[in-house]
């Protein structure tokens, strides 16, 4: 996707009313911090399901490090049904944390991988109380 057709896409996903995907109380989003002083890292990850009026479904990615926008990788992908998006969430998650994501209990900090922020209580980021764009500060500061 070309840069301006990305961008173009986020404004229009900010300008509707969505959700963080629920399912059987599961929300799929994530925020993930990966710091290390003595490597310099100060990296950050977020992965959000994100559901559209008419049930379209995108995924939402963005990696980087704090405060370098210029180089973070950032992507919104249409997928076509719940099944492969969470496959595809899931992979994403095992690829930026060694994790399964089936296991949140059994969660472990690995070696120069991402590991999850707790994002606290306060904002309702299951019904858009974050603008994606905004999202990463609230998880990474």
């Amino acid at each position: 996707m070309e840069r301006e057709e990305f961008i173009r896409t986020l404004i229009r996903l900010q300008e509707e009313r969505w959700e963080i995907l629920d399912k059987y109380g599961i929300l799929y989003n994530c925020a993930f911090s990966l710091c290390d002083k003595g490597r310099e890292l100060n990296d950050y990850c977020i992965m959000q399901l994100i559901v559209l009026p008419e049930n379209r479904l995108h995924l939402y990615f963005k990696k980087g490090q704090v405060r370098d926008d210029d180089k973070d990788e950032e992507r919104v992908e249409e997928k076509e049904n719940v099944d492969d998006a969470i496959r595809e969430f899931a992979r994403l998650f095992k690829e930026v944390t060694g994790n399964e994501w089936e296991s949140e209990k059994k969660i472990q900090k690995k070696h120069i991988k991402f590991y999850l922020v707790d994002m606290g209580d306060g904002v309702d980021v299951q019904h858009g109380g974050l603008g994606l764009r905004h999202f990463y500060l609230t998880g990474v500061h």
